[in-house]
């Protein structure tokens, strides 16, 4: 889900939970409230491919995002520009192993560097639970990061794709991510699947895949009561 996702979680920490109220979703988030895990048989992330969004706020680029898939280890970067810098500086580099015969999240290591302060976390994953840094096990099956969430909704976007709940564990804290049905669409006169989600106690957020094959993410959109992220593919490569 995107990386972007991880620049609102981020900014939106730095507000304080207290002030926050969650805005009002699109009528099909708020009607469809899934219960039902999102599964799809394998996690759409084709080795050697690169992609990069520009990150933006009230038509101002504050954000770029980058990220790159090996055959088995995806990592991505995300770093605030010198406008953005301005107000808060933030850099996340993220590495997932992924177990691709069973299309989930092996291990995983952050390196979130927020206002110069460093915050390094390491989780390990298995079908029904999760662990950070040695910490007690968190029986929470099918936890992903971002790189995993992406890929496990590339592979699930369709026509016929039934909703369902994707739990996300950022920089060390758990999200729950519901996920309607999509719906045929168009961006920039381009047909695309957009795919209307919900974060628990943070926002909503809105994916434009592509039809064909691959499924790329073009576009994201995540709307809190701070405001309106988006996220622009500028580049893909493989």
């Amino acid at each position: 889900m995107r990386l972007v996702l991880l620049v609102v979680l981020t900014l939106s920490g730095c507000a304080g939970r207290g002030s926050f109220r969650p805005p009002e979703l699109p009528e099909l988030v708020a009607v469809v409230r899934p219960t039902a895990p999102l599964t799809a048989g394998e996690l759409l992330l084709v080795p050697g491919e690169r992609m990069i969004w520009d990150v933006q706020a009230k038509g101002f680029s504050i954000a770029r995002a980058e990220l790159m898939v090996g055959d088995q280890q995806v990592t991505s970067r995300v770093e605030t520009g010198v406008l953005a810098s301005t107000i808060t500086s933030l850099r996340h580099e993220l590495a997932t192993t992924i177990d691709v015969e069973n299309a989930r999240t092996a291990t995983a290591h952050e390196t979130l560097v927020l206002e110069g302060k460093t915050t390094v976390i390491d989780a390990v994953f298995d079908a029904k639970s999760y662990m950070i840094d040695g910490k007690p096990v968190v029986s929470v099956p099918g936890v992903h990061t971002i790189h995993s969430a992406l890929g496990l909704l590339r592979a699930w976007v369709s026509q016929d794709a039934k909703a369902g709940v994707l739990p996300i564990l950022v920089a060390g804290q758990l999200y729950r991510l519901e996920v309607a049905q999509p719906n045929l669409t168009e961006l920039s006169g381009t047909s695309m699947f957009r795919v209307d989600c919900r974060i628990a106690g943070l926002g909503s957020v809105s994916i434009w895949f592509a039809i064909t094959d691959d499924h790329v993410p073009a576009r994201i959109e995540i709307t809190t009561t701070e405001g309106k992220l988006t996220a622009e593919l500028i580049e893909r490569t493989r």
